[in-house]
């Protein structure tokens, strides 16, 4: 199969392809403080836990977060003030996180929560790090909590509270495509196309297109995707955020249509996952780095229909470059996946 039989296959899977959302859940453990005058001292620090459900695609999650918590009782209002003993705030809103480069995630959140008898508006920002396994990603995270004050006669006005903790998410499993039914069409006489001497070339695989064996330069591919041989090879921006291993939305596309490339390829009877990484960083990182994009590239095959027999997964870290260069052009070539094909004998 020729470069250009290979570039319109993939190009042809992966437009097909829908986009789809992942679903993940999320808690966190927090310390809440108050910070805003008419709730310090009269409270002392507690807990404001939460949970959410987020739905994600690319960068940009929405979802829905539900908090409970207290504040404990602390020092009497030095007025007239009555003493409200505990503070406790149950809310609800709706958030929205983009993730930023290294790990790091913003949010932003509104909705309503209920704090003693009142009913009152409720805002979130915040700010965290995350740091990801296979399974979930677990990291510190730090918000800020307005429960707006409606009240004009409020003894103790708008609260503000500070939240320190830990958040973790897991799940990110990407949904499964909906399945079409299509009516059956009725039959119709097809022609049969002329059929077209095609020049061989020295390889075992069978040229379906004449053109890519005069000019091999006609077939381009598609964008951070090069075929050498038998090796498919991907540049990791394709596939993977900065130093995560969870592959992206559009990677899984490509991921797709290799593998219904594979499909169409009675000769391919396995296929090896490499993941390699560049000269930046110590050998055990990008090693072990390595090691988990290619595992969960072979993961998302399986998901796509692969067979888990015919499937290996290894990570070389940076002990086999491409280009033995130290600038970047070098490092972007290291860094990459490679999908190394074993074919039967003819």
């Amino acid at each position: 199969m020729t470069k250009m039989t290979i570039t319109a296959a993939v190009l042809a899977v992966g437009l097909a392809t829908p986009v789809r959302a992942e679903v993940w859940f999320g808690a966190e453990a927090p310390l809440a403080v108050a910070i805003s005058d008419g709730q310090r001292g009269v409270f002392r620090p507690g807990l404001l836990p939460s949970g959410g459900v987020y739905v994600e695609r690319d960068v940009l999650s929405l979802g829905v977060r539900i908090r409970a918590g207290f504040l404990r009782d602390g020092a009497p209002p030095s007025s007239d003030r009555e003493d409200p003993s505990t503070g406790g705030l149950l809310s609800s809103t709706l958030a929205a996180r983009v993730r930023l480069f290294g790990g790091m995630w913003f949010e932003g959140a509104a909705g309503a929560g209920v704090t003693g008898s009142r009913i009152a508006p409720t805002f979130e920002l915040a700010v965290g790090l995350s740091f990801a396994n296979e399974k979930f990603e677990l990291g510190p995270s730090a918000r800020y909590v307005q429960v707006r004050s409606l009240e004009e006669m409020d003894s103790f006005g708008t609260a503000e509270l500070l939240l320190i903790g830990l958040d973790v998410r897991f799940g990110g499993r990407p949904q499964r495509p909906l399945r079409h039914v299509f009516a059956a069409a009725p039959a119709r006489v097809v022609e049969a196309e002329p059929v077209i001497e095609i020049e061989r070339d020295d390889d075992r695989v069978v040229d379906l297109d004449a053109s890519c064996l005069q000019d091999v330069s006609s077939c381009p591919l598609p964008e951070g995707m090069e075929m050498l041989h038998d090796r498919i090879i991907l540049d990791e921006r394709v596939l993977f955020d900065l130093d995560r291993s969870r592959v992206r939305t559009n990677g899984r596309k490509l991921v797709h249509a290799i593998v219904n490339l594979w499909k169409m390829n009675a000769g391919w009877e396995h296929l090896t996952v490499e993941g390699h990484a560049d000269a930046r960083g110590s050998d055990d990182y990008n090693l072990k780095l390595s090691e988990r994009r290619a595992q969960r590239v072979r993961e998302l095959m399986i998901e796509f229909g692969s067979t888990a027999a015919e499937l290996e997964a290894v990570g070389f870290g940076k002990s086999r470059p491409r280009d033995p260069g130290l600038d970047e052009q070098a490092h972007q070539k290291n860094r990459r996946v490679e999908f190394v094909i074993d074919r039967s004998t003819p």
